[in-house]
């Protein structure tokens, strides 16, 4: 008797079947993939290989303890992948908040150094004007 954690190919996508095949359903896909990877028709060398697998599935599906065992897993599998998707989401959401703020930092620094820039210009240009008003007085 083989343990679910042994399996490293899901059965459902091994047979090519959904998690809501019925017994017949099983039965029906092993017997046509069977013919497709028996290793006495395929002179393929995996094929034994491929067989064994799909004998695997097979009876993991048909076992109702294993199959609800195997459920469970798939749905924790697919609960993790959407965690992650949703965390994934988060993190970009994050990234993109983060790159405002220093966009927008950025922008009130340009800003700042612009008002710099203009004071020093009104500052060197009111220097000029009482250069130029000390001199006219003093003729």
């Amino acid at each position: 008797i083989m343990d679910t954690s042994e399996v490293e190919v899901n059965p459902y996508e091994l047979l090519s079947l959904g998690s809501e095949a019925t017994d017949q359903d099983i039965r029906t896909a092993y017997r046509k993939l069977s013919l497709k990877v028996h290793p006495d028709r395929v002179g393929n060398p995996d094929a034994a290989r491929k067989f064994h697998e799909l004998n695997q599935a097979y009876e993991l599906l048909l076992d109702p303890l294993r199959r609800m065992a195997l459920d469970a897993k798939v749905r924790l599998k697919e609960a993790k992948a959407q965690r992650f998707k949703q965390y994934d989401s988060k993190r970009k959401a994050m990234v993109e908040e983060l790159e405002e703020r220093e966009r927008a930092f950025k922008k009130a620094k340009m800003e700042q150094q612009k008002e710099e820039v203009a004071r020093w210009h009104e500052t060197e240009k009111i220097k000029e004007e009482g250069k130029r008003l000390r001199e006219e007085r003093q003729r």
